[in-house]
């Protein structure tokens, strides 16, 4: 099932991936930032959006960024083992599953749903795409 086109569904992108906004967001294996195994999936968990930022090099705006979003959104820094990352939430790639299973490339920003969808895909990591989704599905 997928809700590519629908009214929660918004892909910023040049040209959309195979996997598009509206689609359900896909699960990986990974690490957390002490190093033990976690999933995709049981970062989703809860009442709130993930904002999920790929790319060490905007991980700790976009993380920085977070005191805007409140307890709506919790935001997770998606990096390479070895990558720098000063505070907030990570999941590290180990293997490059993250990144392939949303089949992206480069700095990107994607919302997942507390429905697990992706809302919202964007390369612009200036937050404001993000903030302009939430503010139209949350009418605030």
């Amino acid at each position: 099932m997928s809700y590519r086109g629908g009214p929660l569904a918004r892909d910023e992108r040049a040209t959309p991936g195979r996997i598009q906004a509206g689609d359900r967001a896909p699960d990986a294996p990974g690490l957390d930032a002490a190093g033990q195994p976690l999933i995709l999936f049981d970062v989703f968990r809860g009442p709130h959006f993930t904002l999920l930022a790929l790319g060490a090099s905007q991980v700790a705006r976009a993380v920085w960024r977070n005191a805007r979003f409140g307890p709506r959104v919790r935001v997770v820094g998606v990096v390479a083992p070895g990558d720098e990352v000063q505070g907030g939430d990570v999941f590290v790639d180990l293997h490059g599953h993250a990144r392939a299973g949303y089949d992206l490339e480069g700095d990107a920003l994607v919302l997942v749903r507390p429905d697990g969808y992706i809302g919202f895909i964007t390369t612009d990591m200036s937050t404001v795409g993000v903030e302009d989704y939430l503010a139209r599905v949350s009418g605030t």
